[in-house]
């Protein structure tokens, strides 16, 4: 009986060798055996045709006298996806970041502002130019013109921001900075009246 079990254990050496590795031999021969699963995966050994013993090679090695080369492969098929594992518990909170470097400081606001006047007789039927100016190193931040009573026909034909100087007046164009206020206002009524010009100018 001892000898039939020797005799199937020999012939089956490759076999079981082969049964060996499934089940967990593959690190000790990767470990242990290094060098000796090839690049395609597969593992090589020589096997004797009488004996039935086995040791593991190298692919394409030359293998003794009445030995052959076998080889199965280290890797299954691969197997169903697990379940997916619960979350894991949240991470400690970091740590605070350091404050940004403060900003600079914006120009002064104008923060003074006054009301400048031009006014002058404006005779009956007709209309009158009044650019009221501000003064040196303010700027017109708004304006307009009226008359010094009230006769029912009284006309403010135009009013805009403008540089004025003296008595020149010049309609300025988008982006630039006014330094007075210009309006055209007409007396419809009988009689003449006075009428003024304003500036609200402001400055730091």
């Amino acid at each position: 009986m001892l000898r039939k079990i020797t005799a199937h254990f020999r012939g089956n050496a490759v076999g079981y060798l082969a049964l060996f590795v499934a089940l967990g031999g593959t690190s000790y021969a990767v470990t242990s055996q290094r060098g000796l699963v090839a690049s395609d995966g597969r593992i090589y050994a020589c096997a004797a045709s009488k004996t039935g013993a086995v040791r593991l090679v190298k692919k394409g090695a030359k293998c003794r006298h009445r030995e052959q080369q076998v080889s199965w492969s280290q890797v299954g098929p691969a197997g169903q996806a697990g379940v997916q594992g619960a979350p894991g518990a949240p991470g400690a909170q970091g740590t605070p970041g350091t404050n940004g470097a403060p900003g600079t400081n914006g120009a002064p606001g104008a923060t003074n502002v006054v009301v400048r006047t031009q006014s002058g007789e404006v005779p009956a039927g007709a209309f009158r130019v009044f650019g009221a100016e501000c003064a040196a190193g303010e700027r017109a931040v708004g304006g307009g013109a009226g008359f010094l009573g009230n006769g029912g026909k009284e006309i403010l034909e135009q009013s805009y921001p403008a540089h004025v100087e003296g008595i020149s007046i010049t309609r300025l164009e988008a982006g630039e900075t006014p330094n007075g206020w210009a309006s055209i206002i007409r007396n419809n009524n009988g009689t003449a009246l006075t009428g003024t010009g304003y500036a609200v100018c402001a400055k730091p």
